[in-house]
């Protein structure tokens, strides 16, 4: 099911954009932001964390125990 906050969604995206950055003749690489997912704490705006699934952020390749994810993989 491709629906924002999923696997297969964020899997999807990343390889599109990678294919999109790529086909660029002067791209030679691309850093990956946000490597694992990471808890967020309950600092910042009100409720924010809360309305993360698992108040988590989740928009990692690999999951917080590094194992790879979906989007690892399309990457």
């Amino acid at each position: 099911m491709h629906v924002k906050w999923r696997e297969e969604y964020q899997a999807d995206l990343i390889g599109k954009a990678t294919a999109e950055i790529f086909e660029q003749q002067d791209v030679v690489g691309v850093f990956v932001w946000q490597f694992c997912d990471t808890r967020i704490l309950q600092e910042g705006p009100r409720n924010w964390p809360m309305s993360r699934p698992l108040s988590r952020n989740n928009k990692g390749i690999v999951d917080e125990y590094r194992r790879p994810k979906m989007s690892f993989y399309a990457l």
